[in-house]
């Protein structure tokens, strides 16, 4: 699939990323799922869980970002059954399927028991350490914008919905 980059591109790439691991399972997603988390609410990260939330109405939907201001944000635009958690450790044992819209990157020792946990990465480098997780695991949906050699940085064991150099 050809995307243009951008906020937009991305949002529709994680939306449709997390649609298809709902609709089929993955890991410890089963088939069918109506809940997933959102690890960071900025721009792309709040898009996304609008975007979900506007397609999917009864979601559940379980969320965390470490600033006050963005979860102040989230909370006058997210409605519906919206959990939020108080860190990354927390929200990685609400659910089995995260969407990480976050620029650092995780510890995955840190985040507890992560086997068959799902997480849908639009980070490059990645905000998850891919080698780790699989070893602890946890499996991998890359989304990314491929604009050449010097953005390959990691390959997937599953790939999302990855764009060519617009240029």
């Amino acid at each position: 699939v050809q995307l243009a980059t951008g906020h937009a591109g991305t949002v529709w790439a994680l939306e449709q990323a997390a649609l298809k691991v709902m609709e089929t399972g993955l890991g410890s997603v089963n088939a069918g799922t109506d809940e997933l988390a959102i690890l960071g609410l900025g721009g792309i990260g709040l898009s996304t869980a609008i975007a979900l939330r506007k397609r999917l109405p009864d979601l559940r939907l379980h969320v965390y970002d470490s600033r006050p201001e963005v979860l102040d944000k989230a909370r006058m635009h997210l409605n519906g059954s919206v959990v939020y958690h108080q860190s990354e450790r927390d929200i990685f044992g609400a659910t089995p399927l995260i969407v990480s819209a976050i620029t650092g990157q995780l510890d995955p020792y840190s985040l507890g028991d992560v086997e068959g946990t799902v997480v849908i990465d639009d980070s490059q480098p990645g905000s998850v350490p891919q080698k780790e997780f699989k070893e602890l695991g946890g499996y991998v949906v890359g989304v990314y914008v491929d604009g050449g050699e010097l953005t390959r940085r990691n390959t997937f064991d599953y790939a999302g919905y990855c764009a060519v150099d617009p240029t």
